[in-house]
C-alpha cells in the first residue's frame, strides 16, 4: 500500500508536469497574443488605405480578430488566477527553522523517532487535542493533498516553497480543498482520531521531499 512517502514522491512528480503544461500554456498564449497584436496593427494600417467593400470586410475581419484576442487573455488571465500575489515571496522553511508555529497548543503524545506500537517509528508528532479544534497551517503553502489514508484517517497535505511538505493527519473535517492556497496559522483541519487513533489530536509531519524531519526542531520554542 502506498505510504505517505510515496504520495509525496508522485505529488512531486504531478506538480512538475502540471508546471509545465501551465509554462507551455503560458508562452503559447503569449505568442499567440504578440502575433495578434501585430496582425492588428497591418490591419488598421490596411483600413486607413483602403476604401468600400474590401475595407468593410477587412473591418469585419479586424472585429473578429479583436474578440479573439479578448478570449485570449481571458485564457491568460484564468492560467494564472490560481496564484496568489505574494506566492512568489513565500520564504523557504529552511530559512524558517524554529520559528514556525504550532499547530495548535496541546501536550506532545508521540515524538519524532520514538516507537509505535507496531515497533515502527514515528515520523511526526502526536499532539493532543478536543475534538473538533482548529488546526493552523505552520506555513503558508498550498493544499496539494486531502483525503483519507491508511493508519492516518483523513488527511490534509500542504506544500510549501523550497520542496517542502506538512501533513496534518486524524483530522476530524478537512477545512480546505486541493489547490488552495492558506497562510501560516490559518486552519486547515479540525482535530479528531480519524484512522483508528484512541485519543482526540492531530499528527504533524514535516518532510522535504519525501524525507520526513523533527518538527520539533522546526516549531518555535514552547515557554
Amino acid at each position: 500500500m502506498l505510504g505517505i512517502g510515496g504520495l509525496l514522491l508522485l505529488l512531486v512528480v504531478a506538480r512538475l508536469l502540471l508546471l509545465a503544461r501551465a509554462l507551455i500554456r503560458l508562452l503559447l498564449l503569449l505568442l499567440l497574443q504578440a502575433l495578434l497584436l501585430t496582425n492588428l496593427l497591418l490591419l488598421h494600417l490596411l483600413l486607413s488605405l483602403l476604401h468600400g467593400s474590401l475595407a468593410h470586410k477587412l473591418f469585419l475581419l479586424l472585429a473578429a480578430v479583436q474578440f479573439f484576442l479578448r478570449l485570449l487573455l481571458r485564457g491568460l488571465r484564468e492560467a494564472l488566477a490560481d496564484i496568489p500575489p505574494d506566492a512568489g515571496r513565500a520564504e523557504p522553511l529552511d530559512r524558517l527553522r524554529g520559528e514556525l508555529p504550532w499547530p495548535l497548543r496541546g501536550p506532545v503524545l508521540a515524538a519524532f523517532g520514538q516507537s509505535r506500537d507496531s515497533g515502527m517509528p514515528w515520523k511526526g508528532i502526536w499532539i493532543a487535542a478536543e475534538t473538533g479544534a482548529r488546526v493552523g497551517a505552520v506555513a503558508a503553502g498550498r493544499v496539494a493533498w486531502a483525503g483519507w489514508m491508511h493508519r492516518y484517517g483523513l488527511v490534509v497535505i500542504l506544500e510549501h516553497a523550497g520542496g517542502f511538505y506538512s501533513l496534518y493527519g486524524h483530522a476530524q473535517r478537512s477545512l480546505r480543498r486541493v489547490g488552495e492556497w492558506v497562510e501560516a496559522g490559518a486552519a486547515v483541519i479540525t482535530a479528531g482520531d480519524s484512522g483508528g487513533q484512541p485519543r482526540s489530536g492531530v499528527y504533524l509531519e514535516l518532510r522535504k521531499g519525501a524525507v520526513p524531519l523533527d518538527p520539533i526542531a522546526w516549531l518555535q520554542p514552547r515557554d
